[in-house]
């Protein structure tokens, strides 16, 4: 067969297994394919779902039954009732000769089910959160040059050379910077601004790392004692934030009125 022929859809018909009939109705209305695909959607495995077709709920583990319910859009405990497990534990057997303790333990509750369900939603919930924090740290590293230095660009076109064909380009990266904004980053002061020095958001700039703003000639120059708290400072380049995480200072230098 064709490796990049589309997968045959399953014919469900003639089929007399209820939960079988169940099952297969949950895959058409959720536009699933097969049980293959359901397999993959789920990442779990063909082995896993064969279980599932085959009744053996009551022998498989919690996490699959999880992924497989959420798939099917289906609850936990929709889904064991659904193969008439409702009052039993996933891995847990009726089979007394694969369970070879002479008292068995309690099979837990319908209610402690639902509570490791919760349990088991949060902790995906908290992965997808830390994967998502992940790509945005790794995408803000890649954007630092242009964190540093676009507002330069900005500040020249809207004061100085207005002129510039580039303030025609300007409203196309409103996207870019919307997308920022949802991930939490903020900006620090703005450029030519005048402001009380703060040594945790601004770093002073070194004789010779001056870079000019309007009204100023740019030579680098850095008078007084500009890096005391409280003293009026002027900013080069905003600083950044991600969160209550700091990406890095505004670089500002002592203000010259």
């Amino acid at each position: 067969m064709d490796s990049n022929s589309p997968e045959p859809v399953a014919d469900f018909s003639g089929t007399k297994d209820p939960f079988l009939v169940f099952l297969q109705q949950r895959l058409k209305q959720r536009q699933i394919p097969s049980f293959r695909q359901l397999a993959l959607r789920s990442q779990v495995t063909p082995w896993q779902v064969g279980q599932l077709r085959q009744g053996q709920v009551h022998q498989m583990r919690l996490e699959p039954l999880l992924r497989i319910a959420q798939t099917l859009d289906l609850s936990l405990g929709e889904l064991l009732a659904a193969a008439g497990l409702a009052d039993r534990a996933p891995n847990t057997t009726l089979n007394p000769s694969l369970n070879p303790s002479p008292e068995p333990s309690p099979e837990p509750s319908l209610d402690s089910l639902r509570r490791e369900c919760d349990r088991l939603q949060q902790q995906l919930q908290r992965q997808e959160q830390d994967l998502r924090q992940q790509f945005q740290r790794q995408s803000l590293g890649q954007l630092e040059s242009w964190l540093k230095n676009w507002p330069k660009v900005v500040y020249a076109v809207e004061n100085t050379k207005p002129e510039l064909l580039a303030a025609k380009v300007l409203p196309l990266l409103h996207p870019l910077e919307e997308l920022l904004a949802s991930w939490g980053v903020a900006t620090i002061g703005s450029v030519g601004e005048v402001v009380a020095y703060e040594p945790r958001q601004h770093q002073m700039l070194r004789s010779g790392d001056a870079v000019g703003v309007a009204g100023d000639a740019g030579n680098g120059s850095i008078a007084g004692n500009g890096n005391i708290a409280g003293n009026l400072v002027q900013i080069q380049r905003p600083g950044y934030r991600h969160g209550s995480d700091l990406l890095h200072r505004a670089e500002v230098k002592p203000w010259q009125p």
